[in-house]
């Protein structure tokens, strides 16, 4: 699994669109402001999604640059796309939807402190030099800022973006990936989420099925599980819930088990669809609903087990009846239980699951650290970049304007010391050009021992 530092508005809000090509612009209203994306060439879409990963990838091994230099060959190479002329073509046109995008994001960019006002498009310009089989991308300053520097990012999985080939799945693993980040269950309005999933549909059925058939697909590249409800809410809207949870091993394939699994496979499908509508007829509310389904099949249309969870969830609260009927579930798996009623009573009274959830809270808190930990480095290892790339700068100035003579000898010395593998910081010299900063910062020990050489050294 490889992953990359991405920025949470990027996931929270749509970077590109999934639906038709000759979209120019997308609109997403929530309290804070208006996100707006807008290409005069039409939107980016999952293909493009694809190629910025791969170039934000090769970015993060060029410490301190805005650009980098590669091949349309090397980004298709990555993609797992062949090499054909249309999909050479395919990587330019991409270049150019990326250079005229622009993210507006008004009153709705968060920094991880405050909502900002931000403006920009992602890459600045573009170079592709056929003779060399070189492509030269250079990154907008802004959007590099809030890539390497963001305090509110989360790492995504960059294997996802080649796996899932349809663009609403691909789209909804980015939304589900951090939104499950920050909650479990994640609780959405259908058409907020139709405006995050740019789905231009207003009816919750077909905004439903549309969801449910991504999500069969990107279940399938998921190592949990999602599971998806639709409900409405006391102002009558339709709200989805998605729900993460750790995705169930199907059993083994024993002859003689499986045999009478498939003979009563139809008794307990009917059964199950029979409780569940059963269930709903009560008109239960959604969060002893939710906790009913701890229970053995059997139990749940009971109502002495309805109003128990109600009453429970009345003194305890969600965390403390969902961790306790969580214990009674395994407990009733090892065939522990006899009288169910009596077992959940105890289990409650005496709260079973306090160590479990007192051991999960310290889990929690050792991640939190680890993550404030990784956090602080990072902020260290971007201030070690920044000063030395302000050191570099420094000396690169300070290179260019020495006695022109001087620096002629210095060009000279310093070109005959260096390697002659390395033709580009050769040429440079040979040109009597400025360094760039990759030449600088593979050759800094050698240029300051040259500068103290000849005795220019005054910084």
């Amino acid at each position: 699994m490889s992953k990359i530092k991405q920025d949470k508005n990027f996931l929270f809000l749509p970077a590109w669109y999934v639906g038709k090509t000759d979209v120019n612009s997308f609109e997403v209203k929530n309290k804070q402001g208006i996100y707006t994306i807008k290409c005069s060439s039409g939107l980016p879409q999952r293909t493009d999604a694809v190629f910025m990963v791969i170039m934000l990838k090769m970015l993060e091994r060029n410490i301190g640059q805005n650009c980098i230099v590669t091949s349309r060959y090397e980004v298709l190479k990555q993609a797992n796309l062949s090499r054909a002329q249309k999909n050479y073509n395919r990587v330019m046109e991409s270049l150019d939807k990326w250079k005229n995008t622009e993210f507006n994001f008004c009153g709705c960019f968060y920094d991880g402190k405050e909502y900002r006002v931000k403006c920009f498009n992602p890459i600045n310009e573009y170079e592709l030099n056929k003779s060399k089989n070189t492509l030269i991308i250079h990154f907008n300053q802004t959007f590099l800022e809030i890539i390497r520097n963001s305090n509110f990012y989360h790492y995504i999985d960059t294997d996802m973006y080649l796996k899932l080939k349809n663009n609403l799945s691909l789209r909804l693993y980015e939304l589900l990936e951090v939104q499950f980040s920050v909650s479990n269950p994640y609780i959405i309005k259908s058409s907020t989420i139709a405006e995050k999933l740019t789905i231009m549909e207003k009816y919750p059925s077909i905004i439903k099925r549309k969801i449910e058939a991504a999500l069969k697909d990107l279940k399938k590249e998921l190592n949990y599980d999602i599971a998806l409800i639709s409900e409405k809410n006391r102002h009558d809207e339709t709200i989805f819930k998605f729900k993460k949870a750790e995705k169930k091993e199907r059993p083994k394939a024993n002859d003689c088990k499986e045999k009478q699994q498939k003979q009563h496979s139809g008794h307990e499908a009917d059964f199950s669809t029979k409780t569940k509508t059963k269930i709903e007829q009560y008109q239960i509310p959604a969060d002893v609903k939710e906790l009913l389904e701890l229970l053995p099949e059997n139990y749940r249309l009971m109502k002495v087990y309805q109003e128990l969870i109600s009453k429970y969830l009345d003194d305890y609260g969600y965390e403390i009846v969902q961790s306790n009927l969580d214990y009674v579930r395994q407990a009733n798996k090892k065939n522990e239980i006899k009288n169910m009623k009596k077992y959940i009573e105890k289990a409650m009274n005496e709260d079973y699951a306090a160590e479990k959830r007192e051991l999960k809270k310290i889990s929690q808190e050792k991640e939190k650290q680890e993550f404030e930990k990784k956090i602080e480095e990072d902020k260290i290892n971007e201030e070690k970049e920044a000063a030395a790339r302000a050191e570099a700068n420094q000396y690169i100035s300070y290179i260019n304007n020495i006695d022109p003579s001087k620096k002629k000898i210095f060009y000279r010395d310093l070109y005959n010391a260096i390697n002659p593998v390395h033709k580009s910081i050769r040429k440079t010299l040979v040109l009597g050009d400025s360094f760039t900063l990759p030449q600088y910062f593979s050759h800094r020990e050698l240029i300051i021992e040259m500068l103290e050489k000849h005795n220019l050294l005054t910084l």
